[in-house]
């Protein structure tokens, strides 16, 4: 493929010299952003930004530092042998580089990008992990071990790895009687996950800051849920016996499949995204009007904005589920989004400082690094960040430009 790579190092050049076009620039945003092009991109950056013709600035050992540097930050690799740029450093470019067209498509670009980088403060945030705490039926708030990812309902409660929750299941537990219903809370704090398998074998993962309340046995011929905050489902298939997921104005109805529920009550619209299978949202408030319940298909969204309408978008899953395979996947990702989402992973307070660019985001990072770590990759997208601590609370400062 001689001719794209021709063309990408085309691109680059135009690109460096802030003389591309809009139509231009989305063609090298669709190299930059597709494996598929791994070996041209690799070849076209080496041969581009090493040229020291094109008047980069950059020496060839400063280059092959910021790779390494970049590189060490990125989780998109795949990495060949033999080559002297491997697709580790060039998708790491290509994630800032993608960043920075971003900037020009949104803030209006004349000349070469060159972030202004906000040192940030001598604090550090931790990642989140494995946090969580089960109200039991008789009221008890048991805090779940951090060592283990999750808990089984199977007529007693115990953990993914088959230690038992509790020294002994004493009365407020599971009940005997299979008619008595009970009822059990699952809750993650800001900057905790668990995981959990219900009594049909259905398994939920539960994001930062939310919260699955359900019966010890499921009864009658439903499975009622109710999902506070952000859950995914795998839903056990039972032809039966509905499964229901009630949230924020909302229900979900399935038999079995899996689907990404985000209803977090500060959020400005409730969104179901499904992965696989087929289900049915409807609202459940007064004030709906228009189109109130919808039959989604896999990479379809239904989203809701205060229980009134239904809006359905097609969309690219990934970037809704990425929490769940333990990345923050960002894909034309709006900076207020992206923030929100680390605000909660970190257990951050979050304050903006004067004019905020209308930045977006691509490419993927691990929830497991530092927030410090994840701030100085989103900084070479022209956003600046400061970390403050106060009173106990970490604070995230985003700065204008």
């Amino acid at each position: 493929m001689a001719s794209e790579k021709t063309n990408i190092v085309y691109l680059l050049q135009r690109y460096k010299k802030g003389k591309c076009t809009e139509a231009e620039l989305r063609q090298l945003q669709r190299y930059v952003s597709t494996e598929r092009y791994a070996n041209e991109l690799d070849d076209a950056l080496g041969m581009s930004l090493l040229d020291s013709g094109y008047d980069v600035g950059l020496a060839e050992e400063k280059l092959e530092r910021l790779y390494q540097s970049i590189a060490a930050k990125t989780t998109r690799v795949k990495v060949q042998n033999g080559r002297r740029f491997t697709w580790a450093y060039a998708a790491a470019a290509s994630v800032l580089l993608v960043a920075a067209i971003s900037l020009y498509f949104y803030n209006g670009y004349s000349g070469r990008i060159e972030p202004s980088l906000e040192r940030v403060a001598n604090v550090d945030v931790a990642p989140g992990g494995n946090r969580a705490t089960l109200t039991l039926a008789d009221g008890r708030v048991v805090k779940l071990s951090e060592q283990q990812k999750g808990i089984v309902m199977d007529g007693q409660i115990r953990y993914d790895d088959g230690a038992m929750l509790l020294d002994n299941q004493r009365e407020g537990d599971i009940p005997a009687d299979p008619s008595k219903t009970v009822f059990y809370t699952l809750a993650t704090p800001r900057g905790g996950t668990y995981q959990i398998t219900l009594p049909d074998s259905t398994k939920v993962w539960l994001n930062a800051e939310s919260s699955l309340t359900y019966p010890a046995q499921f009864t009658g011929d439903e499975r009622v849920v109710t999902l506070d905050g952000e859950g995914y489902f795998a839903v056990a298939h039972d032809e039966r016996k509905v499964f229901k997921v009630i949230s924020n104005g909302q229900e979900v109805d399935v038999l079995g499949t899996e689907f990404n529920v985000s209803a977090y009550p500060d959020a400005a619209e409730t969104q179901t995204t499904l992965v696989q299978g087929r289900i049915k949202v409807a609202l459940t408030g007064n004030d709906a009007t228009n189109l109130t319940s919808v039959v989604l298909d896999p990479g379809q969204q239904a989203a809701n904005s205060r229980g009134t309408q239904i809006d359905v978008r097609n969309v690219k899953v990934a970037s809704y589920v990425g929490w769940k395979k333990g990345v923050f996947y960002f894909d034309e990702t709006r900076l207020a989004v992206a923030i929100d989402q680390l605000s909660r992973w970190y257990d951050l307070e979050v304050h903006y400082q004067g004019q905020i660019p209308d930045t977006h985001f691509y490419g993927e990072i691990n929830r497991d690094k530092s927030l410090q770590e994840v701030l100085e990759i989103l900084q070479e997208g022209g956003v600046r960040f400061s970390i403050e601590k106060e009173g106990g609370q970490n604070k995230l400062i985003v700065l204008a430009r």
